[in-house]
């Protein structure tokens, strides 16, 4: 059996919102991202969630999720340490209002493991995580540090790369061959 490490994405929403800086610098490409036709329906979705379940003290935010994983090999250098290939993936947090105005981003890592492994198990529970946490965002709140106040936070993926970004652009593929094309599609209309 393989083992992976994984952190839950409410671990990491809580550890970024209880830690977020009083000011940020957002770069404009983020809030290009939430302007998106992705970013648009993200933003629909969480004004309808939350607008079914109405709640008075707690702010409401949406939290677009771009997720990146990729395989590291080897490094045949003696002064680094990586001698086997390991697998990562990140995740960025776009915090942003319902108004789709951009408050916070941050990027984390999220899992980990044997590089020339099956990762399926992984992506099977942030899968799960995901539908989850957007079933239970109306009942549940975050610490937000900046806000001085508790929030209730829509999570949805905006976007997914696998594997060698640089090279999927030539064909607008999200991960080529990879098991992952049926959890998450394609990262982009290639019409």
């Amino acid at each position: 059996r393989v083992r992976h490490a994984y952190l839950p994405l409410e671990d990491a929403m809580g550890h970024a919102l209880g830690l977020q800086p009083a000011t940020s610098i957002v770069l404009d490409k983020y809030q290009r991202l939430m302007g998106s036709p992705q970013g648009q329906v993200c933003l629909d979705a969480a004004r309808q969630i939350f607008l079914l379940h109405p709640f008075d003290s707690a702010k409401a935010l949406v939290c677009g999720l771009t997720f990146w994983f990729d395989g590291w090999d080897p490094n045949s250098s003696m002064s680094k340490a990586n001698k086997t290939p390991i697998w990562s993936g990140t995740v960025t947090l776009v915090f942003a209002t319902l108004d789709g105005i951009i408050m916070f981003v941050t990027t984390r890592l999220l899992a980990s493991g044997p590089g020339k492994a099956d990762h399926t198990e992984v992506i099977q529970r942030l899968q799960e995580n995901i539908q989850q946490l957007q079933e239970s965002c109306s009942s549940s709140t975050f610490w937000v540090r900046a806000m001085q106040n508790h929030a209730k936070v829509y999570p949805f993926v905006l976007h997914t790369v696998c594997d060698q970004p640089e090279r999927r652009t030539i064909a607008g593929l999200m991960a080529g061959n990879s098991k992952l094309h049926s959890c998450f599609g394609v990262s982009c209309d290639t019409t």
